[in-house]
């Protein structure tokens, strides 16, 4: 009796034929990743919770241009800022919301077995969930920008008031360019701690209720060692009053507030752009690296 090895039967086997709708991309790293981004952004706009938190979002800039509107007819530089200022605070709950949902969803689901099963090393699992987030961030706030333009033109222009277009400078241009982008890593530097803290403990509770307690705790010890550092009187108090300069809040809203003082003519802040954006980038390598190492140590059969 002949014993044939099951490789040999395998080599013996024809192989089936590929179906046509079967399209195999290049396999490169970089490849990979553009297409799990490309799938992320197409979960994120099946999902139902993004189309709320965008009509949130849209709503909440008509309104507010709507009210100001009710008392006074503002300029469109002022327009500009008003939106950019509520889109910062709004979006900063949107997307931690979305952020801490779009990974802790797949440990509650599930999916994260199947997806890392699937070809996506789990860097580029990682790197996909944060290349979606900040593509829906920079789409998010320029969308906003254009609506709030056009809310101001239909509130503003069909009463006679025409825009003034002296403020548009090669100076202002360049400070709002630079504003917007300030407000986009405000943006994505929480949804990154959403997506640590989801990460971290696999679900989106943790994700989003971590990240408002974050919140909280760093305005609360800010003031607390704020109000030491000015009783105390001493060195050990100057350095408590300058912790809080290397918090999170702190360093966003300095870069923010020191673009818009270029804008309005007023004095620079307290923490210079460059002490911010390092800080700023610390945390982002620090939060990245958490989230990488928790992924790659981690049994997803558990």
């Amino acid at each position: 009796m002949s014993k044939v090895s099951p490789s040999m039967t395998e080599s013996l086997l024809p192989m089936p034929e590929r179906s046509k709708n079967v399209v195999m991309g290049n396999q490169s790293f970089i490849s990979v990743l553009g297409r799990s981004i490309a799938g992320e952004l197409y979960k994120i706009r099946r999902r139902a919770m993004s189309k709320v938190l965008s009509t949130i979002a849209i709503a909440t800039i008509i309104l507010a241009l709507l009210f100001t509107n009710w008392t006074s007819s503002q300029p469109l530089p002022d327009a500009i800022y008003m939106t950019l200022s509520i889109s910062n605070f709004v979006g900063s709950i949107l997307f931690i919301i979305l952020a801490g949902t779009i990974v802790g969803g797949e440990y509650s689901v599930g999916t994260i077995r199947l997806m890392l099963t699937r070809g996506p090393t789990r860097l580029q699992f990682l790197l996909a969930k944060l290349g979606a987030m900040l593509i829906c961030v920079c789409i998010t706030i320029i969308s906003l920008i254009g609506i709030g333009i056009i809310t101001w033109m239909l509130l503003n222009l069909p009463v006679g008031h025409k825009i003034d277009f002296s403020f548009f400078t090669g100076h202002w241009i360049q400070h709002t360019i630079l504003f917007i982008l300030a407000i986009m890593l405000s943006l994505f530097t929480y949804s990154m701690l959403a997506v640590c803290l989801s990460s971290w403990g696999k679900a989106t509770a943790a994700g989003v209720t971590g990240v408002l307690i974050w919140w909280f705790l760093e305005n609360a010890i800010s003031g607390l060692l704020a109000l030491l550092g000015s009783r105390l009187q001493n060195a050990f108090g100057n350095f408590l009053a300058t912790v809080p300069d290397y918090f999170i809040d702190n360093n966003l809203n300095a870069l923010r507030s020191n673009q818009q003082n270029y804008l309005m003519g007023n004095s620079a802040g307290a923490i210079n752009d460059l002490h911010a954006g390092i800080v700023i980038i610390i945390y982002l390598v620090v939060f990245g690296g958490l989230t990488w190492w928790s992924l790659k140590t981690r049994d997803i059969t558990n």
